[in-house]
């Protein structure tokens, strides 16, 4: 189920959860619309919008699934039902960011030049470049078309392809070709107050991080690393809002005006045994990073589902109230618990 069309007259891109965002793209193209997708083409779209889906689009649109007008889902009993705004809004609602836990997506109906690329700066930019973040998070509500995502890799390349302006079909086919397919990948996510000291003490300890890889791994696993920053900033999540809502809970981290940072540390090797030697070295300086944004007073309790490590329980970070919301869309739309008690992959709901 890949398959994405266009209706000119509802103005919605229906699209089906078994294809990747470059193939949307590249069929909306021609009818001069573009969706709040994925980054990189070879990211899948089912997940990424049911997991929330942070997109170039987030400022001006806020994540993903904020954007989704329509789920037509499967529940746990077979029937198919469509979740909106007038129709099972309480569905709905729950469907936006809890990822598989209430039923099985058959189609996304998603209302729908991009300016971007890649500026690569030297290691010593690192402070300045993470000051200019700061700012650009606390002031992208001015220009909500704009979009900044800063990271440090742990891979040789110098790259400026700022200067451009492109179709969004482009640049997310470029984005996705920048790593050999085949590798086995570990994520681990977090996400605090936009704070400079942060970012910068994350920096320090990646540079510690890969030291340490670079001894205890072969030089056949062939790793690379990276230390990614994102704004989640208040004009985000307020889009979530007046979109119907959605189950992060991130109102209750920026309702008093404060933007956040959404923090990713991203380690891609080839081997079993490689990944299983250097994932306790990933786990152990992702929860440093948050010990010391917890010291700042600066830590958030929201994990990215799109981003979170299988450990890291990201439904449960949403906050009592959404969880609760969560518990009650599964009774009432799933009382067997199928998507519960056979789905063994996964985040579920906490019991």
């Amino acid at each position: 189920m890949d398959g994405t069309t266009y209706n000119p007259d509802t103005k919605l891109a229906s699209i089906q959860p078994g294809g990747h965002w470059q193939t949307v793209y590249d069929t909306l193209a021609p009818h001069g619309v573009v969706v709040t997708g994925g980054r990189a083409g070879t990211v899948g779209t089912g997940g990424f919008i049911t997991g929330g889906g942070n997109s170039f689009h987030s400022a001006s649109h806020g994540m993903a699934c904020d954007n989704v007008a329509n789920f037509e889902v499967v529940l746990g009993d077979g029937s198919i039902v469509n979740a909106n705004s007038t129709h099972n809004a309480d569905l709905w609602q729950a469907m936006k960011g809890s990822s598989a836990n209430l039923g099985l997506v058959t189609r996304f109906d998603i209302t729908p030049v991009i300016w971007g690329g890649n500026l690569i700066y030297d290691l010593s930019a690192g402070p300045a470049v993470v000051d200019a973040m700061v700012e650009f998070a606390d002031n992208v509500h001015k220009d909500e078309n704009s979009s900044s995502i800063i990271y440090w890799a742990y891979i040789p390349a110098i790259e400026d392809t700022l200067a451009t302006i492109d179709l969004m079909s482009s640049v997310a086919n470029k984005l996705g070709s920048g790593q050999p397919a085949g590798f086995r990948n570990v994520w681990f996510t977090a996400s605090f107050k936009n704070n400079s000291n942060v970012m910068n003490y994350a920096v320090d300890k990646f540079y510690a991080l890969n030291a340490e890889l670079e001894d205890l791994l072969t030089a056949e696993s062939g790793f690379n690393t990276l230390c990614m920053f994102q704004p989640i900033s208040k004009s985000i999540v307020d889009k979530g809002v007046r979109n119907g809502g959605n189950i992060f809970g991130l109102e209750r981290y920026t309702s008093g005006g404060s933007n956040g940072m959404l923090f990713l540390a991203t380690l891609a090797i080839s081997g079993a045994d490689q990944e299983a030697l250097a994932l306790p070295l990933m786990r152990d300086y992702t929860a440093d990073v948050e010990a010391f944004a917890r010291a700042e007073g600066v830590y958030w309790d929201w994990k990215f589902p799109n981003y979170a490590h299988s450990n890291q329980d990201p439904v449960a970070s949403f906050g009592v109230e959404n969880v609760a919301k969560l518990r009650a869309a599964s009774a009432a739309y799933g009382p067997l618990g199928v998507f519960q008690r056979l789905r063994t992959t996964g985040f579920h709901i906490p019991e």
